[in-house]
């Protein structure tokens, strides 16, 4: 509407987001930036800002999605006064029954459902605002793009004589059929996960994801290269949990790759388990953060939540796998995911 973003922000505050938020703007977009707006009547509103350049008609515009997360603040802040008050308890039940070992146990099972669960729903709070902003995208791309395919298509009804421009609606109307593909991809990708276990194909799977990530990492220089097992046998899974773990693992990879790079995909059977390497070609992992990258809310990343890998940890774990790293300073980092061969294959 022609406002300023920094107008949106409380007084003496639009300073500190204005500037953080140029930084992200100028690389093209915004993802997940945390920020508080203020409405008319004075109220502060905490919200996530992703926002996108766009240019049309000659002119730079800032497309922006404000999501309000008022409510996700005031449930966390109760969990977080409810895992105080059992940090608390342990102590006291702790200092009491120091040589009881199975209580101990038991109490520190609890704390640690608890905090799974607290992770757990700021990372469901997220997936799903992400969800709902790449659904409703999909769907307002898709709209100009069955106009432009339908005129090319129009077109070349026509006898042209031409034969660069029939060539050059052609290819047109090839490229907006493979846009409309890329985003079929992305709406099935932002559906949540019913819950659905079933026998898997982890080669089509692993296809599924690289198809929706390969062009946008070629213009980060990345290269994917995959190197697939023939005759795999199949594995019992969440499919939807299983795609969102291998993009997180090769987002994470891209990441780790800022001057472009090399990602190795490789797939093969390990006993009675299907093995998946995702081999960057990145600066590597330091020791000490290695010991802790599955660990909620550790981060190494300027803008990360710390949540991605130990979410990805749980999901692999949940389906009887295991999810491991390997990593060398100046060479680059493996994420290996080993799933169970499902019984009936």
């Amino acid at each position: 509407v022609g406002m300023p973003q920094s107008k949106l922000h409380p007084d003496g505050e639009a300073g500190k987001y204005g500037q953080k938020f140029k930084e992200h703007v100028s690389r093209g977009h915004v993802s997940d930036f945390e920020g508080v707006i203020q409405r008319k009547d004075g109220v502060r509103v905490p919200v996530i800002i992703s926002a996108e350049l766009i240019h049309i008609e000659g002119k730079d515009l800032l497309m922006g999605v404000f999501t309000d997360i008022g409510e996700r603040k005031q449930i966390e802040e109760r969990l977080n006064k409810t895992l105080e008050e059992s940090l608390k308890s342990r102590e006291i039940m702790l200092s009491m029954l120091d040589d009881n070992n199975q209580v101990r146990e038991e109490l520190e099972k609890r704390l640690q459902e608890l905090k799974e669960t607290q992770n757990m729903l700021v990372q469901s709070e997220k997936l799903a605002s992400l969800g709902k902003l790449v659904s409703d995208m999909a769907h307002e791309v898709n709209n100009p793009l069955m106009v432009v395919s339908g005129r090319a298509q129009l077109s070349l009804m026509e006898d042209i004589k031409n034969e660069t421009l029939k060539s050059n609606l052609k290819i047109i109307e090839d490229q907006c059929q493979r846009a409309r593909e890329i985003i079929q991809r992305l709406l099935m990708f932002s559906r949540p996960s019913k819950g659905e276990v079933k026998e898997l194909d982890i080669n089509a799977a692993l296809d599924f994801v690289v198809e929706l990530i390969e062009h946008r990492f070629s213009l980060m220089d990345i290269k994917i290269v995959k190197a697939y097992a023939s005759s795999l046998p199949k594995v019992k899974v969440d499919e939807k949990q299983m795609h969102e773990v291998f993009m997180n693992l090769t987002k994470n990879a891209a990441e780790a790759m800022n001057g472009g790079g090399t990602i190795t995909i490789t797939t093969s059977q390990e006993k009675d388990m299907v093995r998946i390497d995702i081999k960057d070609t990145g600066s590597g992992i330091p020791e000490e953060a290695m010991k802790k990258i599955f660990d909620p809310f550790f981060t190494t990343k300027e803008m990360g939540t710390g949540l991605g890998l130990s979410v990805c940890y749980g999901v692999v774990q949940s389906h009887g796998g295991d999810l491991k790293y390997a990593s060398t300073l100046g060479k680059g980092t493996t994420a290996t995911v080993l799933l169970p061969i499902s019984k009936e294959a």
